[in-house]
């Protein structure tokens, strides 16, 4: 991979074309840092060709922006395949930034055809409001508690990037479908923030702040013994915050929290890597006989996370009050159909004459 300095053959270099596809996203560096799991600073040393990207930082910056990966590696725009929705060389077809908007032009659409939006209610403003409203564990029913305060959450393949909405006063969360359950969480913890302090004119560094402290609270990192934590029990920190290894890594950073050199380099793995090697861990124990520290874990298995964060979502209510008009003959089954993900032709119901 060429460090973001180097010029490549077709002039520039991957530092500024990354620059000019944030400004292009019309989003801040900070925003796009928090997204695709890098330090303000790191983005804005390798946007200035003053450090290296990495590859799946750069994956991650192309996937958040909608950007054209290759451009972005090697300067070139002779090859877009992908980006006109032809198979690319893995025969998968790649979802494009501007489908985001045909998509939120119709789950608007599926909003105003519903007829009976409740306005959310004034949201907390501040973290641990926000929490104390969430509930305890709130992060193995994220989707069914922002429900309870008013805030819907839509999760569906087509789209590329988070965004957040207001819909005749209903606040509406939408994220790509993803098997990461953890960056999920981040996606949709930032928005609520988004949401939550929107009316202040807050700055990027505010939202974030809320997102971070609602996820990682301060007063509890600053009550864990780092020095003799196990990797066990970093692994459930992880798994009762639901957030990825660098996100803690980058929160204890920033709150110059002092951490040992193993939890670090732990930190370093991606979170899927370090469940595994502690599944690994796991299974050696139970085979000597010991007590697996996984019988001792509380809650929803990791699995059932994964599914629920990677199927695609729709309110309850929502998929209701569609069915009722339906059934009512009030309205033609297209939305309600392409809110279920399932062809019009398939949907047969009794229609009130």
């Amino acid at each position: 991979m060429s460090s973001s300095g180097r010029t490549t053959e077709h002039g520039g270099t991957i530092g500024s074309r990354v620059r000019d596809a944030i400004r292009a996203a019309q989003v801040t560096q900070k925003v796009t840092a928090a997204s695709v799991d890098m330090t303000p600073d790191a983005l804005s040393r390798s946007v200035n060709d003053k450090r290296a990207f990495t590859s799946s930082e750069l994956v991650r910056i192309a996937d958040f922006l909608g950007a054209d990966l290759r451009h972005l590696v090697t300067g070139d725009r002779s090859d877009r395949r992908e980006w006109r929705g032809q198979p690319n060389p893995q025969n998968t077809k790649l979802p494009r930034f501007e489908d985001d908007e045909v998509f939120l032009d119709q789950l608007r659409h599926a909003y105003t055809q519903s007829g009976t939006i409740h306005p959310t209610p004034p949201l907390p403003r501040t973290p641990h409001e926000l929490r104390v409203g969430l509930g305890p564990q709130f992060l193995e029913a994220l989707d069914n508690r922002l429900g309870q305060i008013g805030v819907d959450v839509i999760r569906a393949r087509e789209l590329m990037r988070p965004h957040h909405l207001d819909v005749e006063g209903r606040i509406i969360i939408a994220i790509p479908t993803s098997a990461d359950w953890t960056q999920s969480n981040v996606d949709i913890a930032m928005h609520l923030a988004m949401a939550a302090v929107g009316r202040d004119n807050p700055t990027d560094q505010d939202v974030i702040s809320v997102a971070d402290e609602l996820l990682m609270p301060e007063n509890e990192l600053r009550s864990i013994d780092w020095n003799s934590i196990s990797r066990a029990a970093l692994c459930r920190i992880l798994r009762r915050w639901g957030v990825p290894t660098r996100a803690l890594g980058t929160r204890l950073e920033q709150l110059r929290i002092r951490t040992p050199k193993r939890v670090r380099r732990n930190l370093a793995m991606s979170t899927s890597d370090l469940f595994r090697l502690q599944s690994e861990a796991d299974r050696t124990e139970a085979d000597r006989g010991k007590r697996s520290a996984r019988a001792e874990k509380k809650g929803l298995p990791l699995t059932d996370l994964l599914i629920a964060s990677s199927a695609r979502t729709f309110p309850r209510w929502l998929i209701n009050a569609h069915l009722q008009q339906v059934l009512q003959g009030m309205l033609p089954p297209t939305t309600l159909a392409w809110m279920l993900d399932v062809d019009v032709d398939t949907i047969e119901l009794p229609v009130a004459s």
